[in-house]
């Protein structure tokens, strides 16, 4: 809502950071025959919230992957989407120490979330919305503890 009310101003960009650590080869994320990899498992959710935020679909994609040498699959992705009016950039890894982080820019402030893509079901969920040029006034929103997966089964249900 602070982007699609004009909170921040006009959208210019999105960082988007997701990653976790696993090495295990009998991990279905670490099998490249079952279409293992960071890109598809984590790297999906990045590029669905840009789209999202964007409500549109990029105009050029650029990117850059690393491969682990035994596992065969993407280990750590970059990349940068162009929507015309904006852009977003994501990192996503299964190889760093875990980490999520939304960043999302705009002409006039700005909007941070903490844990953006699996939010713990036991606590609450903190975003950081700044506006104006004092980098200092800040508002931290708690959103209530939910379980996203539930709600997400339900709304569907009602489909």
């Amino acid at each position: 809502q602070l982007v699609q009310t004009g909170k921040i101003g006009t959208l210019r960009t999105i960082q988007s950071f997701f990653s976790y650590y696993l090495a295990d080869p009998h991990n279905v994320r670490s099998r490249a025959d079952s279409g293992g990899g960071g890109m598809l498992d984590i790297g999906c959710y990045t590029i669905s919230l840009a789209r999202f935020i964007f409500a549109s679909e990029p105009e050029r994609v650029f990117g850059i992957v690393e491969y682990d040498p035994q596992l065969k699959v993407d280990r750590l992705a970059s990349g940068i989407l162009d929507f015309g009016s904006g852009t977003s950039t994501f990192t996503c890894s299964t190889q760093l120490s875990p980490y999520q982080r939304v960043n999302i820019f705009g002409t006039e402030g700005r909007v941070e979330i903490e844990i953006p893509f699996n939010a713990p079901p036991d606590q609450p969920c903190k975003i950081w919305y700044q506006h104006g040029e004092d980098t200092g006034d800040m508002e931290e929103i708690l959103l209530d503890a939910c379980n996203q997966y539930t709600i997400q089964g339900d709304m569907f249900s009602l489909a």
